[in-house]
C-alpha cells in the first residue's frame, strides 16, 4: 500500500444521512479504513500470495485498528465491521491475521473525474434553485406591498400604520426599510394607553436612541412592537412620570408673608 498515507480523502455530505454518523466509534473507523485504503492500483502480499490491490481495497488486521484508538476494544471493532459488511459499506475477505476489505462505491465518491462532473451538477443545481427561490421572493415582496397599501384600519397601541398620510415625528429604521412615520392623530391615541408619561418626549428618546445605533435599528415590521414596549417601559418607570406643575413661591412673597403675620 505505498503512498496511501500521502494526499487526501473526500468526504461527501451524503455520510450524514448514514445510521453511523452520530456514532463516534463507527464513524472514526470508517474513516480510519478511507484513509488507509489504496488511492490508486499496486501489488500487495496476502495469505502467502500476491495479489493485486484496487483503489479502495486495503488489507488490515481488526486488531491493529483497535491498538490505533484508545477506548475502541476489539470487540467493538470486530462489531463495527461486520455492521459496514452487512450495511454493503463494504466487502470482506477475512484470512487467519488479516483481512482483504474493499469499500464499496469507493470511485462514485473518491474518483477525480466523478467528484468533478457531480461539482459540477451540483453547482447548476444550485443555480437554478437560487434563480427560481430569487423569483419567489420577489413574487413575497410584491404580495406584501400589495398588502400594505390595502391595509387601513390598524390598533394604535399595538400597532402602528406602516405609512401614515401625515408625520409629526420619523424614527429611522434599518437601511432598506426607510423611517417609521408617525401622526398626530398616532401620538393622541399613544397619550390614551400610556397617560403617565410625556409621550412626545419618549418619541424623540426613541428616535435619538436610533441615530446614535444604527446598527441596532429595527425593521418596519418591529418597529411597530419596539415603540410600544419603549413607552410601556417609561409607563413603568416612575422617574418617567410627569412632574405636576408647583406654584413657585419668591423671597418677596415669603417676606410679605412673614409682615402680616407678625
Amino acid at each position: 500500500m505505498r503512498g496511501y498515507r500521502m494526499g487526501w480523502i473526500k468526504l461527501h455530505r451524503k455520510i450524514t444521512e448514514k445510521g453511523f454518523y452520530y456514532e463516534p466509534d463507527y464513524l472514526a473507523v470508517w474513516i480510519h479504513l478511507l484513509l488507509n485504503a489504496n488511492h490508486f492500483d499496486n501489488e500487495f502480499l496476502f495469505s502467502g500470495n500476491t495479489i493485486e490491490l484496487k483503489a479502495g481495497q486495503l488489507i488490515i488486521s481488526q486488531r491493529s485498528i483497535a491498538e490505533s484508538f484508545i477506548g475502541i476494544p476489539l470487540s467493538k471493532v470486530n462489531k463495527i465491521i461486520k455492521y459496514f459488511e452487512k450495511e454493503k459499506q463494504i466487502e470482506l475477505k477475512t484470512e487467519q491475521r488479516s483481512s482483504l476489505i474493499t469499500i464499496i462505491n469507493w470511485n462514485q465518491y473518491q474518483g477525480t473525474e466523478t467528484i468533478l462532473e457531480q461539482n459540477s451538477n451540483d453547482t447548476r443545481t444550485i443555480l437554478e434553485q437560487n434563480s427560481k427561490q430569487s423569483k419567489n421572493i420577489k413574487k413575497e415582496k410584491n404580495i406584501k406591498k400589495v398588502k400594505n397599501k390595502t391595509s387601513t384600519k390598524v390598533d394604535i397601541c399595538s400597532e402602528a400604520s406602516s405609512e401614515p398620510a401625515n408625520s409629526v415625528i420619523n424614527i429611522l429604521l434599518i437601511k432598506k426599510d426607510g423611517e417609521f412615520n408617525i401622526t398626530s392623530q398616532m401620538i393622541t391615541d399613544y397619550e390614551d394607553c400610556f397617560p403617565a408619561i410625556n409621550v412626545m418626549q419618549s418619541l424623540r428618546e426613541i428616535k435619538a436612541w436610533c441615530l446614535a445605533n444604527p446598527t441596532k435599528r429595527k425593521t418596519r415590521r418591529g418597529a411597530k412592537r419596539f415603540i410600544t414596549s419603549w413607552l410601556q417601559r417609561d409607563q413603568d418607570n416612575p422617574k418617567k412620570h410627569k412632574k405636576e406643575d408647583k406654584e413657585e413661591i419668591s423671597t418677596a412673597d415669603i417676606s410679605m408673608f412673614i409682615k402680616k403675620n407678625k
